[in-house]
């Protein structure tokens, strides 16, 4: 049974600092490493700097390398690649969101591989898949916001517009050697932002810890990093400076990294991989737009169906209700009925209003269908259920 025992390897990064000021660690962490450091962020860096407390003469000292707004494509990685290269950088510090961060991740593991193979073969579905020959660069992962996880996991994220897909480069290495979680970092976050960031990681802490392939490992982190959401996720909606609450959603989203790397997700991300990669659309809201179905659907299935594990998941399943809604005798019911209400609250929009119509259904189902998310749900669903799931979440 699924959360008796864990076979295979453990992946974390080696060092994590967390509190309020540890930003300021990053440059001492630079100097110690041999070279030119990359240093990866998104276009806004000033107010960034003046935390980190670097003055224009110290950035000097890096390779500046610049991620725009939106997830990382192809293209932008092939460039920040060569530069890297050709300048001799020897280690990455990416400071931002999640995609900042998968940057940092992909160029790290890239640049030491050799020149005369195209960096398309390392990934999944568009290449060839090939394993990094060598080690990829050290990392300092520093998140911005806190949701994604990316700063705990051995994988980068990067689109393809020639393809309308994700795709994934992954390897044991590439797990960040450095994290530093300083919630000062997080204060800059929009409220939209705030909220969409905190339930993908909500999203992946409930996934990992009712996927398939959940384990005792991934149990206990999952469970304290639902504690935490569930205890500051709507302090930080309410109180967005409050940096008590922001420090515990960087952990939960730490945490929920973690998880999904140890564990694997769900149908939620089942979902979210081909609709990224499909209509560009924001991960954290697509993951906030079908959570509410995606438990829904779950749910109905463990009643309708004979299952295995049906006790244990229930069991899982009312835990989460309880600590989010604070009801004692919640169910299924109140956990879907409180995420709509946030999501209504924050903003997050139906899947009709990102864009994404009936018509295109078909497609998005044959795609998750294949994803490999889809294959950890905790329950089999069928393409008639896939269908619910996309009706639910383009409701207005």
């Amino acid at each position: 049974m699924p959360g008796d025992t864990l076979n295979g390897s453990w992946v974390s990064p080696a060092e994590v600092t967390i509190g309020q000021g540890t930003a300021r660690e990053a440059g001492a962490w630079a100097e110690s490493q041999p070279g030119l450091t990359a240093l990866v962020t998104g276009s806004r860096f000033d107010h960034l700097a003046e935390i980190l407390e670097w003055s224009k003469e110290y950035q000097g000292q890096f390779l500046r390398m610049v991620q725009s707004g939106g997830e990382p494509d192809m293209d932008t990685l092939r460039n920040h690649v060569s530069r890297a290269r050709q300048a001799g950088v020897t280690s990455v510090i990416g400071i931002g969101g999640g995609s900042v961060i998968d940057t940092a991740k992909a160029i790290a593991g890239l640049v030491p591989q050799p020149e005369d193979q195209d960096i398309g073969d390392y990934f999944e579905i568009i290449g060839r898949g090939i394993p990094l020959r060598f080690r990829a660069l050290p990392v300092l992962a520093m998140p911005t916001t806190a949701g994604t996880g990316a700063e705990a996991t051995r994988n980068a994220v990067i689109g393809s517009s020639a393809h309308q897909v994700k795709v994934s480069l992954r390897h044991a290495s590439m797990v960040p050697s450095r994290v530093i979680l300083d919630p000062i970092l997080t204060l800059s976050m929009p409220p939209h932002l705030t909220a969409s960031t905190g339930l993908d990681a909500i999203t992946q802490l409930i996934e990992a810890f009712t996927t398939r392939r959940r384990n005792p490992f991934t149990d206990g982190i999952c469970r304290e990093g639902l504690h935490l959401a569930a205890r500051s996720f709507p302090v930080v909606l309410d109180q967005p400076h409050n940096l008590e609450a922001r420090s515990d959603m960087l952990i939960a989203g730490y945490f929920s990294g973690l998880a999904l790397a140890n564990s694997g997700l769900g149908a939620v991300h089942g979902f979210a991989s081909p609709l990224g990669g499909l209509f560009k659309v924001p991960h954290g809201e697509v993951c906030a737009a079908m959570l509410p179905a995606v438990l829904s659907c779950n749910w109905s299935q463990l009643y309708s169906l004979p299952h295995p594990e049906s006790g244990d998941l229930k069991t899982r399943y009312t835990f989460i209700s309880r600590i989010f809604t604070g009801r004692d005798d919640a169910s299924m019911g109140h956990l879907v009925g409180w995420l709509q209400s946030i999501n209504r609250q924050s903003g997050i929009r139906p899947l009709i209003q990102m864009g994404i119509h009936k018509e295109q259904w078909p497609s998005i189902i044959e795609k998750a269908m294949a994803a490999s998310s889809m294959k950890g749900n905790p329950v089999s669903l069928a393409r008639d259920s896939l269908h619910r799931i996309l009706e639910i979440a383009s409701a207005p």
